[in-house]
């Protein structure tokens, strides 16, 4: 009798399936801040691994003594399927404002959004000295109209608005 064995060459799947983190809203100023860990699947060979305006870690679970937990990284590498994957980028040393980092494995990307507290609970308004263009976090950087703070406290999640006495008229004609 005679045998023969036949081999092919497996297609090599660097894609992986679709990954998403979690974004973050009202963290800390001005500090390092960490996703949620992702499990990387659907890859049958390793894939390149690369990030913008952040880092990621990559640990593996069956072997822990391959890649150190705490190993950050900004450069190109590459990611095993199974592996987990975390990102930490820093947070704007502004009141309420987003931050961004992507990354991207086999060409599959995800944008991970991180962004700062709303640094108060009061939205403050002067109509005197007031100005639409700042903030309205403090007396100092108070708005001029109660629209405008309104609008302010919204965006912002901010549960009050204190008002300077005096006469404040509408900016917008309700009457139609």
């Amino acid at each position: 009798d005679t045998w023969s064995i036949e081999t092919q060459d497996v297609p090599c799947d660097t894609t992986p399936a679709a990954f998403r983190f979690s974004d973050q809203m009202g963290v800390a100023r001005e500090s390092q801040i960490t996703s949620d860990t992702i499990v990387i699947a659907g890859l049958t060979c390793d894939a390149t691994i690369s990030i913008t305006d952040g880092e990621y870690e990559i640990t593996d679970p069956g072997d822990e003594c391959l890649i150190p937990e705490g190993w950050w990284v900004s450069g190109l590498g590459t990611v095993s399927n199974g592996q987990q994957v975390r990102l930490r980028q820093a947070s704007s040393p502004e009141c309420f404002t987003v931050t961004t980092c992507t990354l991207t494995i086999g060409g599959v990307s995800s944008t991970w959004t991180v962004t700062t507290d709303r640094c108060a609970d009061v939205v403050f308004v002067a109509g005197d000295t007031g100005d639409d263009a700042n903030d309205g976090f403090s007396w100092e950087n108070a708005k001029q109209t109660v629209q405008a703070g309104i609008d302010a406290a919204a965006a912002g999640g901010v549960p009050e608005i204190w008002i300077t006495s005096g006469t404040y008229f509408p900016t917008v004609n309700v009457a139609g």
